[in-house]
C-alpha cells in the first residue's frame, strides 16, 4: 500500500522492521521505488542489497523492476550485469524477464542485434513481447523492420491488441504518399475483423490520428463522429489534425462542442492545439472567449505551455500590449515564455523594452539558449547596431554557442548581421571563421551583403566558388547582372533554373523585369516620333509589372508631348495606380478624365477607382461613389467590392454588396463563396449556414475540374469523371511526367 502510495520514507521504515523479507517483499519495494524517476539509485541500491543479502534470490519480477531503470539511465553496463544474472540463473527464455530485456536494449539503441537476440530467444512470446520489439524498431528509426515484424505477428498465433495498433499506425504515416493510405486502410481493414479491438477507444484515437496525419480528413472524421465513448485523447487527436491539415473553422467549431459538454473538460494539450486555429483566422473575438475559459480554470491558466500559447496568439495577430499583459501572468516562466515576448518586441523594434526584459531574464538566472541569441542577432541587425551585433558575438563566443553549433545556425546570423549593418570586413572574417561548418545559407548571406553594397564582383567571387546553389543564391546573382546592365547572364541563369526543375519565384521575376523592361524603354527612347501607340504600350507593360512610377512618368511625359489619351491608356494608367496603392494621384487622373479631357469615363474606368479606393482602405468611398455613378452597376463592379469587402474584413457592408450582387448573378457560385468566407473569417456561423442553404436552394454546385491540353496541335478539354475521350490514354501518360497537381477549390 505505502510502494503504491509513492509513500517510499513509510514503506523503508515498515520494510527495515522485518526480521525476514522474501523475493514478494524486496520486489514490492523495488516496484515502488522503480515507480518515481526520482529514485532511480535507490532501485539499483535495494537491488544489490537484495542480491547481497542471499535471503531471497531476485527472480523475473526483480528483473522487469530493475531493466527498466538500467534504461532510463542509460547504463547499458547495469543492464548487462542484470543480463548476465538472468542467464546464470537460467530463467534467460523467461517471458518476462525477456520482455524486460528487449525494451531495455532497445532504449539503449542496441536494438538490431542485442534486443532482437533476446527477442527470438524467449521460448513463449506474448503480444507484450511482439510489442516491445515492434516498438523498439520503431524508435531506433527502423521502419520497414518494424512493419515487418508485425506482419510476422499477423500470421503466427498471437494477436495483436490496441497497443500494437498504436504502435505501429504512426509508423505506416511515415511512408510514401504512393503507399501510405494503403498501408493503413489494410491495418483498418484488420482492426474491424476483431470486434474488441474495433471497439477499442484507443485505436480508434490511432486511426483517427493516422489519417489526418496522411490528410485523410474525411476518414478521420467519419470514426470521430461513430465513436460512442470518445476521451479527451480522441478530442484532441481531431482538434490538431484539424490545425495541421488547415481546418481552422472546423477547430474552432468542434472545441465550442467540447466546451459545451459537462462530462469532459479541455486540457492544456487541447488549448495549445486549438490556439493556432485563432491565429491563422485572425479571431480575437473567439480568442479572448478561449483566454476567459482559460482564465476560469486554474489547472489551465497555471499551466505554463497554455499561457505561452496565448502570447504567441497575440504576438502573431500583432497585439504586442495584450501579448506583453499575458507573459506578466506567467506565473512560472520558463524559455519558451521569454523567447515568445523577444520574438514580439524584436518584431515591432521596441529594443529599449527588449534590452530591459532580456536584463531581468539574466537576473532571475535564466540562461538565454541558441533561440534567444537568434532573436538578438536579428534586433541588432534590423536597428543596424554594429556595436549591439559584436557585442553578442562575443557573448556567443564565452558560452561556446558558436562551437556547439552543429549546423552553423547563429555563425549565419552573425555573419547576416555584420553583412546588413555594412561591415563586410567582419562579415568575410566571420565568413572564414565557419569554413568548416559552411552551408547554402552562410555563401548567401554574404553575396546579399556584397550585393546590398554594390560590390559585385566579391558577390560574383563568391558565387563562382559554391558548389551548391539554391533559388536564393541565383536571385543575388540575377540582381547583380541585372544592376550591371548584363541581361545575357541574367535571363541565362533563369534558363538554367528551369533546366534544373527549379521554378522563379517572385523575387526572380521582380530582378528580371528591369532587364526586360531596359530593352522596351531603349526602344521607346531612340524613336524619333512617338504615337499614341508607343506609348499605351509602355504605360500598359508598367501598369501589367506594377511599376507605377515609370507608368506615370511616361503618361506626364504624353502629356507634356501634346499627345491626346484615349480610354484605353486611362484604363491602363488607372490600374497601375490601383496596383500600386497611389491612391490620391489615381483619383486626380479619373476626375481629369471628363475635366480636362471631356471623356466620359467608361465601367472599366470606374471598376479601377473603385478596385484603387478598396485597395487603399477606403470601402465605405469605394460604396458611395458606387452609388452614385451615372450608369447602373454591373457584376464586375459590384464582383470588386465584395472582394475588397472580405480582404478588410467590412461584414454588414459586405452583405449588402453581396445581395445586390445576387440580383445580377445569382448563378454565380463564386460570389456565394466570397460573402461565405468573409462571414467564417468574422466566425460568423450563422452567416456561413445562411449561405449554404442560399447555395443548395438554387443547387449550386462547385464546377467539375476542367483542363486543355494541346496534343499534335490539337486543343482537347478534358473533364473530371469523363474518360470518353479519344486521346486519354496519351494524355494521362503525358500528366504522369508533369510536376503539376490539380487541386479542388478549397471548401469553405
Amino acid at each position: 500500500m505505502y510502494a503504491k502510495c509513492g509513500m517510499l520514507h513509510e514503506c523503508l521504515q515498515l520494510f527495515d522492521q522485518l526480521s525476514h523479507c522474501d523475493p514478494v517483499v524486496w520486489n514490492i519495494v523495488l516496484s515502488g521505488f522503480s515507480g518515481s524517476n526520482k529514485c532511480d539509485d535507490d532501485v539499483m541500491r535495494v537491488f544489490r542489497m537484495m542480491h547481497l543479502s542471499g535471503e531471497a534470490m531476485p527472480n523475473s519480477v526483480t528483473v522487469a523492476c530493475v531493466l527498466p531503470v538500467c534504461a532510463h539511465l542509460g547504463d547499458l553496463d547495469a543492464g548487462k550485469c542484470v543480463h548476465g544474472y538472468i542467464i546464470k540463473s537460467g530463467f534467460g527464455q523467461d517471458m518476462l524477464g525477456g520482455n524486460a530485456l528487449v525494451s531495455m536494449y532497445a532504449k539503449c539503441g542496441l536494438v538490431s542485434h542485442d534486443a532482437y537476440a533476446v527477442f527470438d530467444n524467449i521460448a513463449h512470446k506474448d503480444v507484450v513481447s511482439w510489442n516491445a520489439m515492434i516498438a523498439g524498431l520503431a524508435e531506433n528509426g527502423l521502419v520497414e523492420d518494424a512493419v515487418l515484424l508485425f506482419s510476422s505477428m499477423v500470421k503466427g498465433p498471437t494477436r495483436p491488441n490496441y497497443a500494437t495498433v498504436a504502435n505501429i499506425l504512426p509508423l505506416c504515416a511515415s511512408y510514401d504518399k504512393s503507399v501510405v493510405y494503403r498501408c493503413g486502410r489494410q491495418i483498418h481493414s484488420y482492426v474491424l475483423q476483431w470486434p474488441e479491438l474495433s471497439a477499442d477507444v484507443s485505436v480508434r484515437n490511432a486511426l483517427i490520428s493516422f489519417y489526418l496525419k496522411v490528410g485523410q480528413t474525411r476518414e478521420a472524421e467519419v470514426l470521430f463522429w461513430t465513436t460512442d465513448a470518445r476521451d479527451l485523447v480522441t478530442w484532441n487527436a481531431i482538434f490538431a489534425g484539424y490545425t495541421s491539415n488547415g481546418e481552422w473553422l472546423k477547430a474552432l467549431y468542434l472545441f465550442g462542442s467540447l466546451v459545451s459538454l459537462e462530462t469532459l473538460l479541455p486540457d492544456s494539450v487541447t488549448m495549445v492545439s486549438i490556439l493556432p486555429a485563432c491565429v491563422q483566422l485572425k479571431n480575437l473575438k473567439a480568442e479572448k472567449l478561449i483566454h476567459a475559459y482559460i482564465f476560469r480554470h486554474p489547472f489551465l491558466f497555471y499551466d505554463t505551455a497554455v499561457v505561452n500559447a496565448l502570447v504567441s496568439f497575440y504576438a502573431k495577430c500583432g497585439y504586442t500590449e495584450e501579448a506583453y499583459h499575458t507573459f506578466s501572468m506567467i506565473s512560472r516562466k520558463d524559455l519558451i515564455s521569454w523567447n515568445s515576448i523577444f520574438d514580439v518586441f524584436g518584431e515591432k523594434r521596441h529594443h529599449s523594452r527588449f534590452l530591459s526584459l532580456l536584463d531581468c531574464m539574466l537576473k532571475l538566472g535564466t540562461m538565454p539558449d541558441s533561440v534567444t541569441i537568434l532573436t538578438i542577432i536579428r534586433l541588432c541587425a534590423s536597428l543596424l547596431r554594429i556595436e549591439k551585433v559584436k557585442e553578442i558575438h562575443s557573448y556567443s563566443i564565452r558560452t561556446g554557442s558558436l562551437l556547439s553549433d552543429a549546423a552553423p545556425t547563429v555563425g549565419n546570423a552573425i555573419l547576416d548581421a555584420y553583412s546588413k549593418c555594412g561591415n563586410m570586413e567582419y562579415a568575410n572574417k566571420m565568413f572564414q571563421n565557419l569554413s568548416e561548418k559552411r552551408n547554402l545559407v552562410t555563401c548567401n548571406s554574404l553575396i546579399s551583403g556584397y550585393v546590398g553594397l554594390g560590390s559585385h564582383h566579391d558577390a560574383h567571387m563568391i558565387f563562382s566558388g559554391m558548389s551548391e546553389t539554391d533559388l536564393t543564391t541565383r536571385n543575388l546573382m540575377v540582381r547583380v547582372y541585372a544592376e550591371n546592365d548584363c541581361p545575357e547572364q541574367a535571363l541565362g541563369l533563369c534558363y538554367e533554373l528551369q533546366a534544373r526543375g527549379m521554378k522563379s519565384d517572385t523575387v526572380t521575376i521582380m530582378s528580371l523585369l528591369p532587364v526586360c523592361t531596359g530593352r522596351a524603354y531603349k526602344i521607346f527612347q531612340l524613336s524619333a516620333e512617338k504615337d499614341l501607340v508607343m506609348f499605351t504600350a509602355m504605360i500598359g507593360g508598367y501598369a501589367m509589372h506594377g511599376m507605377s512610377e515609370e507608368a506615370l512618368w511616361i503618361f506626364s511625359h504624353m502629356l507634356k508631348s501634346g499627345i491626346q489619351p484615349d480610354h484605353i491608356i486611362f484604363t491602363s494608367i488607372l490600374s497601375a495606380c490601383s496596383h500600386a496603392g497611389r491612391v490620391d494621384e489615381g483619383l486626380k487622373i479619373f476626375y481629369s478624365t471628363e475635366k480636362l479631357h471631356g471623356m466620359k469615363p467608361t465601367v472599366e474606368q470606374y471598376a479601377c477607382v473603385v478596385d484603387l479606393l478598396a485597395r487603399g482602405g477606403r470601402i465605405s468611398e469605394a460604396y458611395s461613389l458606387l452609388t452614385s455613378l451615372p450608369i447602373e452597376s454591373n457584376a464586375n463592379l459590384l464582383g470588386t467590392l465584395l472582394g475588397a469587402c472580405k480582404t478588410h474584413h467590412e461584414v454588414e457592408l459586405g452583405r449588402i454588396v453581396a445581395n445586390q450582387l445576387f440580383k445580377i448573378e445569382a448563378d454565380d457560385i463564386g460570389n456565394y463563396i466570397v460573402l461565405s468566407n468573409l462571414y467564417a473569417a468574422d466566425a460568423r456561423l450563422d452567416g456561413v449556414m445562411k449561405v449554404r442553404r442560399m447555395m443548395r436552394n438554387k443547387d449550386l454546385k462547385k464546377p467539375a475540374g476542367c483542363s486543355w491540353i494541346e496534343v499534335e496541335r490539337t486543343n482537347n478539354i478534358f473533364v473530371v469523371g469523363d474518360c470518353s475521350h479519344p486521346q486519354r490514354s496519351i494524355i494521362y501518360s503525358t500528366l504522369q511526367t508533369l510536376d503539376q497537381q490539380v487541386k479542388e477549390p478549397a471548401e469553405f
